[in-house]
Order: C-alpha cells, then sequence, then structure tokens
C-alpha cells in the first residue's frame, strides 16, 4: 500500500480540522474559534490503494511564530517529513490568508 502523508496548515479557524473530518471520517474537536488545536494530531485512513495520514496542524499566521500554537507547527514544517502540504484558506479573506502560501 503507497503511503502519502499531508500537513494540513492556515490561520487559525479556517477549517482544517472540519476538513480532515469531511475526508477522513475522524471526530477532530471543531469551534467557531482560535485555540481549539492547540497541538498537532494525524489522522490515518486509506483511500483505494493509499494509506494517507494528514496532520492537522494548530493555526498560524506566518512562520514568525509569536505564540506556542504557532510554533508547534513551524517546528513540525521545518523538522518533520512529509509529502505534500496544504495550505487551507478562508475565501473570504483570501489577501491575508495568502501571506502564509507565499512564505
Amino acid at each position: 500500500m503507497k503511503q502519502i502523508k499531508i500537513a494540513l496548515v492556515g490561520q487559525p479557524n479556517v477549517g482544517k480540522s472540519h476538513l480532515i473530518n469531511a475526508i477522513s471520517g475522524a471526530h477532530l474537536h471543531v469551534g467557531n474559534f482560535s485555540g481549539v488545536t492547540v497541538e498537532y494530531k494525524e489522522v490515518t485512513f486509506q483511500r483505494g490503494e493509499y494509506e494517507i495520514k494528514m496532520i492537522d496542524l494548530p493555526g498560524l499566521y506566518s512562520l514568525d511564530a509569536y505564540t506556542p500554537e504557532e510554533e508547534v507547527t513551524k517546528k513540525y514544517l521545518l523538522n518533520e517529513e512529509y509529502d505534500l502540504i496544504i495550505n487551507v484558506i478562508d475565501s473570504n479573506n483570501i489577501t491575508r490568508n495568502l501571506t502564509l502560501t507565499e512564505q
């Protein structure tokens, strides 16, 4: 079975955990406020011939980490191995959300 490891990044409260729940059938805690995800969480599921591991990272605005949660995400991105990064953005505020994408 082929394995894919995907890191989900994005600003707080853009729907990273909700996206993982919708795709995988997981039940990660979601909320309509910042700070729901304060540590990274891994969800593993299968699709066809793939075993997919999605990493739900705490929200951050840029790679210039200011909070402990942002530091968790920054350290993960710099030190861990993954195959793909998906930057989840809020379509109601694209300009602000693309700062992280540009970095």
